[in-house]
């Protein structure tokens, strides 16, 4: 087989090997970077990354940000959405091979076509968060800089991204562990 096709067409014991290590990094970035960043964001009132991410309002968004800055908090912010860009390409290398290995266990049809599809809108979602990363950096600046004027379309476009990003994660995990469920059987 040429090599190009080789890269569209990988061994099982290929996508293990992908798979695995995608694995490892994502777990490595959830179970050791993330905690401490989170600690330090949900300290006091209770709002971590995930509440700027689905903040959709200016007002909500500014109460999560009044938060951390009365805390000193904004710096832990900032690292974790700089730490969530190596995050990302660990999740959607993880996720993008999951379904696509599922994917291959299916015959031909429906059921396959749209674990394939999966694929690239798991590589997708990471483009998303690697757009709403950006937003909250620059909601972040903006506040520094302008006295907290952000907006209303920054949270707005901030929020849309985190969902659509959420969504996409949320039906490939649920159709990785059903079609790995469905393979242990």
């Amino acid at each position: 087989m040429p090599e190009s096709e080789a890269l569209l067409d990988p061994s099982p014991r290929t996508l293990r090997v992908w798979n695995l290590a995608a694995l490892a990094a994502t777990l490595a970035m959830v179970l050791a970077v993330f905690p401490p960043l989170e600690h330090d964001l949900e300290a006091a009132d209770g709002y971590g990354i995930v509440s700027l991410e689905l903040a959709f309002t200016n007002a909500r968004t500014r109460r999560v940000l009044d938060s951390w800055a009365s805390r000193g908090a904004l710096d832990a912010a900032r690292t974790s959405l700089q730490a969530d860009f190596a995050f990302l390409l660990a999740y959607g290398a993880f996720f993008g091979g999951w379904v696509f290995s599922v994917a291959r266990r299916f015959p031909p049809g429906r059921v396959r076509s749209f674990g394939l599809a999966l694929f690239p809108a798991c590589l997708l979602a990471a483009l998303f968060d690697a757009t709403e990363n950006a937003l909250c950096l620059t909601t972040l600046y903006l506040r520094e800089t302008r006295s907290g004027d952000i907006g209303v379309a920054l949270p707005l476009a901030t929020s849309l991204f985190a969902s659509a990003k959420f969504a996409i994660l949320l039906v490939a995990g649920g159709y990785g562990l059903a079609g790995t469920v469905r393979a242990l059987r």
